[in-house]
């Protein structure tokens, strides 16, 4: 993600771009965040929906950001659909990559319960009009199927939010299409 971030700020005026790692979580290069991944079962608890925002308001704060806008991948993407409903005006666009969107759901196609899970379809509501929203998928994805980024559409849409949802090639990963349309789709809110 901080080659994408890197590549994402390049070139434009006023951009800020930062890649965070959700709380308990390392990246390939064996630097891990505070908090817990809770042995990556329950790692949309409360707890680490805050941490995320607190450090999101913390970057605004700091960068003087008149606008946020956030792509998260698969649990970076549950996340950040939980922090903008939770916290509404904090995030302005989002951008949801092979995201769990509804977690009971996906946690049942998975043979799991969802425990104290906090879950993006149940905060669509606290998100406030007029923030922009893409979710996308890859029609491949056997982890976060198409479907549940379909159902947090629809329900955005039921709102009135400007909320679409695209499939494209590819599987779960972050790379080739998926990659392409989602940074591409960050980029347009970012104008």
């Amino acid at each position: 993600m901080y080659a994408y971030a890197r590549q994402f700020a390049a070139g434009r005026k006023n951009v800020v771009a930062v890649a965070l790692l959700r709380p308990g979580f390392y990246d390939r290069t064996g630097h891990r965040s505070d908090g817990s991944d809770n042995g990556r079962r329950d790692t949309f608890h409360s707890g680490n929906n805050r941490a995320v925002a607190g450090a999101i308001s913390e970057l605004r704060q700091r960068y003087n950001a008149r606008s946020v806008v956030a792509l998260g991948h698969s649990g970076g993407a549950g996340t950040i659909g939980v922090v903008a409903g939770n916290n509404p005006g904090l995030i302005n666009g989002l951008v949801l990559v092979s995201c769990p969107c509804d977690v009971p759901a996906w946690y049942a196609s998975r043979g799991r319960r969802p425990g104290s899970a906090q879950s993006p379809i149940d905060y669509v509501s606290g998100i406030p009009g007029g923030t922009l929203i893409v979710a996308v998928t890859g029609q491949a994805d056997d982890n976060t199927r198409p479907e549940l980024a379909a159902d947090y559409v629809a329900k955005a849409q039921a709102r009135g939010l400007p909320a679409k949802a695209q499939i494209v090639g590819g599987g779960h990963g972050f790379s080739g299409t998926l990659a392409a349309t989602s940074v591409s789709a960050l980029g347009a809110m970012a104008r």
